[in-house]
């Protein structure tokens, strides 16, 4: 901030957290900066609110003094510490390190006073500066801090050459970078790749609508939120900049600063009293379409807790990609719906021999991540996706990037509790025949081809067991699980032909000269061949050991096991490329080493088939 040369900003972890209520407490934790008193604090928003330390650090030359704070997609916590012009990380348990010291980085790449971090949907962490005479000025970016170890490097660099006085930043849906302009009055905003940056919002005379304004934030409409320091205020403009209301106001001496939304709309603020942030207090505001202005909420106010050195608050941030829905009652034999409202639904149904574990209730925790952190930390390049367990998924499986959510990827996970409400970690639920159930309805829009769900259940599941069915137009995907103990993730089971490799794959349904209809899916980029008939239960998945190409034909010959583990060798022969669905073909034959033999044959009648030679 231009008079208080300090920033404020909330953070979330990338938790799952619940939800009580629009208009109570919400159960958030949100972490706080204090500056001079040195410490990130962790809030938790409940009733009374609860406060404890996780970091202190008063050895620090020169003295630590965090100012904005952002959680990552690593659920570390990433600190501007703009006094000394250092960024540390710091972990939920306290574990710190400093990634970024301007005293040591080599010119030009050493900015000072780091201001308003925020991560674009890629997982890189932009950064805005406050025109620090004499230093590189304007927005920077580290590149995917979170896939990067403490011993570095770190490499700062400049997306923009601004010289104002900088702060807040944010990312809206479609991913563009939103940036403040403290001593303009002004908001700014830059598209991807960030190679141009154009005014969005300005108030020449700091009187109207924009007065020393500081945090910014943007909802799940994608309305841009501005904190403004001398207004007392946060006001609302649609997502061309336009004007739209005044959101909320605070009483003097409250003045707010930073400020984000939860993944339900709550917006976290906090406030400060003067140019020592003093009296700092973290606020909440729910959703509200009137009357305007809000009243907010007040979450804590610091100078209230004795067991603080300070009731100084400066950072505040939350990330917004985390929804945990209410809990609801389940059983076997019962389907229950578990609704986010922004993300998705999931309708979880248990088969009457499920074992429960002692369950009684169930909540569905729905958290977005980036693409670029996710294939790299949860499925690996080389497709050993160890995380999932059980069968490796196929090389070039990405987790599916949802459109309009800023590109981000859904993973979901199911929490269980007790009959007294305690939770049972992990969830314990398992079928021993039946599979559980699983059906995922996008909220946004359909994902991208060749969907799939991945469980891990502790390596109770093959990944190639789980997927179903998908409706496009719905859009939702079904599939079933044998365990319910750790996370969902939805996937994109891409079959991509490397260069100079021929493309033979398909993903459809047959209509069986056996009578009964089978759904396919193969892929000579990654090997894979599955076969199954819903009805008779009868099914394989096997590999593509060889392909032979004639025009738009394909022999498929290789190994494989069916459901029950029995080892089968198979033949397939498709037909493909013809522009009347039903011209395509798919027959598979196999055998068991008892001699025991399957066969079907028959016509594509939704999907497709692609035989292409390079």
């Amino acid at each position: 901030m231009r008079k208080y040369h300090l920033l404020f900003l909330i953070a979330l972890p990338w938790l799952p957290v619940q939800a009580w209520g629009q208009t109570g407490a919400t159960g958030e934790t949100v972490y706080l900066s204090t500056f001079s008193g040195n410490q990130v604090i962790r809030v938790v928003d409940s009733s009374p609110a609860s406060v404890s330390v996780i970091y202190t650090n008063t050895s620090a030359t020169p003295a630590f003094l965090p100012e904005d704070i952002v959680v990552g997609p690593d659920n570390k916590i990433y600190v501007c510490d703009a006094t000394a012009s250092r960024i540390w990380r710091v972990t939920p348990t306290g574990a710190a390190v400093k990634i970024y010291d301007a005293s040591t980085a080599a010119p030009p790449n050493n900015p000072h006073g780091g201001e308003g971090p925020s991560f674009n949907s890629a997982g890189d962490l932009f950064f805005n500066t406050r025109n620090d005479s004499g230093t590189p000025t304007g927005i920077w970016k580290l590149a995917a801090p979170a896939n990067i170890p403490d011993s570095g490097p770190f490499t700062p660099v400049q997306v923009f050459s601004n010289s104002f006085f900088g702060e807040g930043t944010v990312f809206d849906s479609r991913d563009n970078l939103l940036f403040v302009d403290g001593s303009g009055n002004r908001v700014l905003e830059s598209s991807p790749p960030y190679t141009a940056e154009s005014v969005l919002i300005t108030d020449p005379t700091g009187t109207t609508f924009l007065s020393i304004p500081i945090g910014i934030a943007t909802n799940s409409q994608s309305d841009i939120f501005v904190g403004n320091l001398g207004l007392r205020n946060i006001n609302r403009f649609s997502p061309s900049g336009a004007f739209l209301n005044t959101y909320a106001t605070f009483n003097s001496p409250d003045s707010p600063v930073f400020m984000q939304f939860d993944a339900s709309d709550n917006l976290f603020v906090v406030t400060v009293q003067n140019g020592s942030a003093d009296n700092g207090k973290l606020w909440r505001i729910p959703p509200v379409a009137a009357p305007l202005p809000a009243t907010p909420a007040l979450v804590v106010d610091l100078s209230t807790v004795r067991t603080l050195p300070t009731s100084k608050a400066v950072g505040l941030g939350l990330p917004a990609t985390t929804f945990t829905t209410a809990q609801q009652l389940i059983a076997p034999g019962m389907t229950t719906t578990f609704n986010d409202g922004t993300i998705m639904d999931q309708s979880v149904h248990l088969p009457v021999d499920a074992n429960t574990g002692g369950a009684f209730f169930m909540a569905v925790s729905f958290m977005q991540v980036a693409p670029a952190v996710f294939d790299s930390t949860r499925l690996p390049p080389t497709g050993k996706n160890t995380w999932a367990g059980g069968v490796p998924v196929p090389d070039g499986t990405t987790c599916t990037a949802i459109g309009g959510t800023g590109g981000n990827c859904v993973v979901a996970e199911n929490l269980c509790f007790d009959a007294h409400d305690s939770p049972i970690v992990p969830c314990n639920i398992t079928a021993p025949t039946t599979l559980i159930q699983l059906s995922s309805h996008y909220k946004t829009q359909s994902p991208q081809p060749n969907p799939g769900l991945i469980i891990a259940s502790d390596r109770q599941n093959n990944w190639r067991d789980i997927t179903t069915g998908f409706d496009p137009a719905d859009p939702t995907i079904t599939g079933g699980t044998k365990a319910l103990n750790s996370d969902e993730v939805i996937v994109n089971l891409a079959c991509t032909p490397g260069p100079n490799e021929d493309d033979v794959e398909g993903d459809g349904d047959e209509q069986g000269d056996d009578g009964h209809k089978g759904h396919f899916r193969f892929c000579k980029h990654s090997g894979d061949m599955d076969f199954d008939e819903p009805d008779t239960g009868k099914g394989m998945r096997g590999h593509m050991d060889a392909v032979t190409i004639s025009g738009n034909q394909a022999i498929i010959t290789g190994l494989g096991t069916l459901r029950d583990g029995t080892p089968v060798q198979y033949t397939a022969v498709v037909l493909g490329n013809a522009p009347v669905i039903g011209a395509n073909l798919f027959a598979i034959s196999w055998i068991t080493a008892t001699g025991s033999t399957f066969h079907t044959s028959g016509p594509l009648i939704d999907g497709s088939i692609v035989v292409h030679t390079q």
